[in-house]
Formats: structure tokens, sequence, C-alpha cells
């Protein structure tokens, strides 16, 4: 047999595989064995194919033949019930686990065919993943595996919204609080990609609401910041505490609302989360602002208060909530800026237009620089039309600028 022909075969029995032509694969592999592990530019063979496009007849075809590799890894280092946990084919799954396929197949990014098909929401590719699993000696060790991020399965599906793959993982005893190389347990997760009835699973799971991931950020905190109105009030009803805001989430409520400047969440905010008893602005902090005695004039770890955290993310409508409620407008951060300070190097016209101008006197006196000698107005670059149009020009700055500006 030539090297052209060889290769021919080898090319076809792929090609069939693909096409799923049953005949032709039985006949090409009558002919030439070997070429049922026939290696394309991806690193596939033809049960890669099969597998990857959900062909459970031509997988039935092709694995009766003792030539064929069920190991073999593409350019990925996948395997083919890799692949068959990507579609989710329940069929092909269960095909290759009768033969014997590695469930504690790695690919090169630390990932099983269960974090795949948790990711991909193949639920009943989940449920035959995971009834072989359970033939282990600890079986709970292997459905938690952790890839080269540190996420099991569970986060996968939580980052996903896969809810009912979510609940099965969860009721075989996974661990809701594992946490990923980023410190992302899958509450944070959850928070920041899924929605209330994900949430509510974890919690009912154990979820913790506590936990820090990188750079002290908890799942309120994350919730707050990428646009989950609804994740923000589920929350704060369910779990916040005043000790728990101020000091385990370095933020209190007031800086989760301040840092989420959509209007969108703005608007959710203001209509749904206000206290029913509509307090009169001035009064009482709302609820919603003050849970169980989280205070208005908390700090992060960066010495800003809510006021401050919102006028730098431009948010005007909580800005004006938080001054009526009695936020302090002459308080400074670390780096001693206030909020007009904030504001320029923000480039936040609004906010300065519209709610700081007039408390000028407040914010122009004697001790108006930072710790570097910068007045509010140091900027005048970033913004020169609004800048001039609010008359502080004759604000000057007392020192060079720095050159980290």
């Amino acid at each position: 047999m030539t090297r052209t022909f060889w290769n021919l075969t080898r090319k076809s029995i792929i090609l069939a595989c693909e096409d799923s032509a049953s005949l032709m694969i039985q006949t090409l592999m009558t002919a030439v064995g070997t070429g049922a592990n026939a290696i394309d530019a991806w690193g596939m063979t033809p049960l890669h194919h099969a597998s990857l496009s959900g062909n459970s007849h031509v997988v039935r075809c092709l694995l009766p033949y003792a030539s064929v590799d069920k190991e073999v890894t593409d350019k990925q280092g996948r395997t083919a019930l890799h692949n068959a946990a990507t579609l989710g084919d329940a069929e092909v799954v269960r095909l290759l686990l009768s033969h014997g396929a590695n469930i504690h197949a790695v690919d090169k990014k630390g990932l099983t065919p269960l974090h795949i098909a948790a990711k991909e929401g193949g639920l009943q590719a989940v449920c035959l993943l995971c009834q072989e699993i359970q033939k282990e000696d600890i079986p709970v060790a292997v459905l938690s595996r952790r890839d080269k991020q540190n996420k099991t399965p569970l986060h996968y599906a939580v980052e996903n919204n896969h809810v009912e793959i979510a609940r099965f993982l969860l009721e075989k005893g996974v661990d809701p609080n594992c946490s990923s190389s980023t410190g992302l347990t899958a509450l944070h997760l959850a928070a920041m990609r899924g929605g209330v009835p994900m949430c509510q699973l974890l919690m009912d799971h154990g979820a913790a609401t506590d936990v820090l991931a990188d750079g002290n950020k908890t799942p309120l905190f994350l919730a707050a910041t990428n646009d989950r109105p609804r994740i923000v009030a589920f929350l704060l009803d369910k779990c916040v505490t005043g000790q728990t805001a101020a000091i385990k989430f370095q933020r209190t409520p007031e800086a989760f609302f301040s840092l989420a400047s959509f209007s969108r969440f703005l608007k959710f905010v203001i209509t749904e989360l206000i206290d029913k008893r509509n307090t009169p602005a001035g009064t009482a902090t709302p609820s919603f602002l003050n849970p169980r005695g989280a205070g208005i004039e908390d700090r992060d770890v960066e010495g800003n208060s809510p006021l401050l955290g919102a006028v730098d993310s431009g948010s005007v409508e909580v800005v004006k909530l938080l001054l009526g409620r009695g936020a302090d407008i002459e308080s400074r951060n670390n780096d001693d800026r206030n909020v007009l300070h904030m504001a320029v190097l923000s480039k936040n016209e609004d906010v300065l237009q519209k709610l700081l101008l007039p408390e000028e006197e407040k914010l122009f006196g004697e001790e108006r620089e930072d710790l570097s000698s910068h007045s509010p107005q140091y900027r005048p670059q970033s913004t020169p039309a609004a800048i001039g149009s609010y008359g502080l020009t004759s604000v000057s700055p007392k020192a060079e600028k720095p050159r980290n500006y």
C-alpha cells in the first residue's frame, strides 16, 4: 500500500465520520483498521469528530474496533469524552463511558469532561458522568476537582447560570464555598453573572456571603458593580448586617450603590428599594442605605466614603440621594481629596455642575489642596470648557503636575 493511498484512506475515514457515513466507515475500517486514529490539523481523530458532532451511530460503529484509541488527545488536550461533554449528547457520553472512556482525563486547562458538561449546560451528560464518578472511593473529591484556575464544575455551572446543574452538584455534596485562584466562590459568580434563583439556591446550601475575593470584593460588591440590581436587593434583604458591611465587606452598601453608575441600576434602586414608608428627604436614612446599622460615612481601604465613591463614578442621582440623607460633603479620603477633587479628576461634569458647585464655599477654603498640594481644578486640560464655564479659573494649582498624573 502506497503512502498516498494510506493518507487518502485516513482522511476518508475522518470525512466519513463528519458526514455520518456508517457504511463507508465500516468498509474503510475493514480495509485499514489503524486509520481509526487518523489525526487532522487540529489533532482530532474520527472518534473526536463523531463525538463532537453527536453522531451516536458513528461512535457506535467505531468503538468495537480494538484499534480505536478513546484516549487520544487533540491539540487542546481533549479526548472524545471531552467533545461529547461539550455537545452535551447523553447517548454519545453513555457509549464512551460504557467502553471505558476516562472520566478523569484533563485538557490543557485542567478541565475534566464534567467541567465542560457543567459549563455547556448538558444536564443529562452531567448526570451520566456523575453516575460514573459515584463509583469512586471519594466521589465528592472527584466532583469538586479543580482546573488550573482552581475552578470546580460548580463554578462553571453557576457562572453560566445553569441552575439545575448547580442544584444537582450541590445535592451530591459539592462545597459551595470553594474558591478559585482569584478567590471567587460560586456566590461571587452568581452575583456577577447569574440571577436571584441561583443565589437563593447557593445560600440554601450554605454559601457564605462574607467571603472576600481578590481586592476585598464580596458578592454584594460584585453585584453592585456589574449592574445586577435585583441581586443587590436580594443580598441586602437576606444577609447584610451593619457589621458585615462595614468590617468584612470593606465597603458599605452605600459604596456599592455609589460604584454602580448604570442608569437602569439607579432607577431600580430608587423605585424598588427605597423605604416603603417614603421617608422624607433630610430625615432618617432609608432602609436600603442603612441596613441594620451600616453607616453613611463608613470608609473603604482608600478612605473613600460612599459619597466620594459616587462622585468618582459619576452617579448623579446617587450623589444627590446621599447628600439628601446627610452625607458629609466636606469629607476627604486618604489622599486628602474631597468630592470636588474627585469630580474634576474623574471628568464628571454633571456632578460638578448640578451638585457640587452650589457648595463652592465649603469646598474652596484655605485647605483646598490635597496631599500633593493640588487644588480641585488641578486638571483643567481634562475638561477645559467645563472648568472655564464653572468659574473656577481663579483657583490655580500651587504645584507642578506630578509625573504619574
